[in-house]
């Protein structure tokens, strides 16, 4: 007897089941409760990060730059080269031996020992690029087949025509939102290293300016 009113006590000192909409009722996912915003920041939307309210006072004055890199014209329409592949056209198309050396760096197989046939500059360019230092590769490139600089340089040439689009490219979204976001007054200032003038074509404003650097 005794223990059987224990186990009803246990029964009604247990915290009831959690209350369920009409909608989990009838077989519908339960919301998902979203994650607390710590304190100074701000979620602009569902789906959204949070973003310092510091941040968004800097822009609503001017004082956010826009630094855009070669991811924003790589997707579909622009279609624009990485930084690394670039460099591996180039080695294409000089038909330089060093580009399977290459390839196989950018596949991250680091472990890859670079052949005897290699010489010293070719090994010295196989290493900066496995470091990322593409500019560095480009230069050693240029210093090492280009040694008379009466003539057009051969790697600057292939630079050149691999950036020469083969057609209309066209701006993405990404452009466009960026535009706008650093849209201020009759200014838009952005800072990119890209090569194509995707951002510049791109003018919300008749008196906007762009600001384009692009690295060399």
């Amino acid at each position: 007897m005794e223990r059987s009113v224990k186990d009803r006590s246990d029964e009604t000192s247990a915290p009831p089941p959690p209350a369920r909409t009409l909608e989990e009722l009838l077989g519908a996912k339960p919301k998902k409760v979203p994650a607390p915003v710590g304190d100074g920041q701000v979620v602009l939307g569902e789906g959204c990060a949070p973003l310092p309210e510091e941040l968004l006072l800097a822009h609503a004055r001017g004082k956010v730059l826009f630094l855009a890199g070669a991811g924003v014209s790589m997707a579909g329409p622009s279609r624009r080269p990485s930084f690394q592949d670039l460099v591996l056209e180039v080695y294409r198309r000089l038909h330089d031996p060093l580009l399977p050396h290459l390839r196989c760096i950018g596949k991250k197989k680091l472990g890859l020992p670079l052949g005897s046939d290699l010489n010293p500059h070719q090994k010295a360019e196989a290493q900066n690029f496995r470091a990322g230092r593409l500019d560095v590769v480009l230069g050693m490139l240029e210093r090492r087949i280009d040694d008379d600089q009466t003539e057009e340089s051969q790697v600057r040439r292939a630079v050149v025509e691999e950036l020469r689009p083969r057609w209309a490219p066209g701006h993405a979204r990404i452009h466009e939102d960026l535009v706008r976001l650093s849209a201020r007054g009759a200014t838009t200032t952005i800072l990119t290293t890209n090569f194509d003038l995707l951002l510049a074509r791109l003018r919300l404003r008749p008196t906007s300016m762009l600001a384009c650097v692009a690295c060399a």
